[in-house]
């Protein structure tokens, strides 16, 4: 029976990377039992791939970062050289517009996903080291550099956009960040891969809107997005791939377990 469960859980473990059933969801990147890694390093919210990362130098040459946040508390902001949009930066060679031909292709399990790398800047102490990841958004446009700062439906008003993907989608998810668990600016934290099909090819701009705080609050400084240069060679580890795999056919064993049930 165990043995049937299984195969069966594995026939369909790509089927649950599809769009699931509107649910809150939280993923937890946060707690550690070894103050060094957390307890859970990676999941799906969605249809787009989360991991915790402690890459190393994220500084000029290994990574092009394209939006800086920084706010107390809650804070928000997506990438445009328009100053005074929303909690970005004024610094325009670290905030300013991406182009869907910079964003690295990641196969993941025989997926191609865009890569994108999230640092963290939260002191390294127990009252302030944690940050709630709220909103991601993703969208593509014709057009760079918008100074929005307006919603329609919950989604970013950027002009003639095309939707890709929105962490907060079903309402109230979440991912829980540990800065504790890096060095503050300069060390990376965590990967999101965004499937490379829900991509529109011929739209040149890429923007990604983010939000913090509500829940673990923003106590340091900035929290950046960048992308890895061409020349990292960007090659999934083989562990990233193997535990992606065991990853899904987990939740399809756990949901064909409470099925059964």
């Amino acid at each position: 029976m165990q043995k049937t469960i299984l195969k069966t859980a594995l026939c369909i473990a790509v089927a649950l990377a599809a769009p699931m059933a509107a649910h809150a969801a939280v993923l937890d990147l946060a707690t550690s039992s070894n103050g060094t890694t957390p307890n859970t390093t990676s999941g799906f919210v969605g249809t787009s791939f989360f991991e915790w990362t402690n890459i190393q130098s994220t500084g000029t040459g290994a990574v092009h970062s394209f939006v800086q946040i920084q706010a107390n508390g809650t804070e928000q902001a997506y990438n445009t050289t328009a100053n005074g949009v929303f909690d970005n930066k004024s610094d325009d060679t670290h905030n300013h517009e991406l182009l869907l031909t910079d964003v690295p292709i990641v196969n993941l399990g025989g997926v191609d996903y865009r890569q994108f790398l999230l640092d963290i800047d939260e002191p390294n102490n127990a009252n302030q080291q944690l940050l709630s990841l709220n909103d991601i958004q993703v969208l593509q446009s014709d057009t760079p550099n918008t100074n929005v700062t307006t919603f329609s439906g919950g989604v970013l008003d950027i002009p003639s956009h095309a939707f890709v993907y929105r962490l907060d989608d079903a309402g109230d998810n979440t991912i829980e960040l540990n800065g504790g668990l890096n060095n503050g600016n300069g060390s990376g934290d965590m990967f999101m891969y965004v499937r490379n099909d829900l991509f529109v090819p011929n739209l040149a701009y890429v923007y990604l809107y983010s939000a913090f705080g509500t829940g673990n609050g923003s106590d340091g400084s900035f929290e950046e997005w960048s992308v890895l240069s061409p020349t990292n060679g960007v090659v999934p580890e083989p562990a990233t791939i193997s535990l992606l795999g065991l990853g899904i056919a987990s939740m399809a064993l756990a949901r064909l377990r409470k099925r059964i049930s």
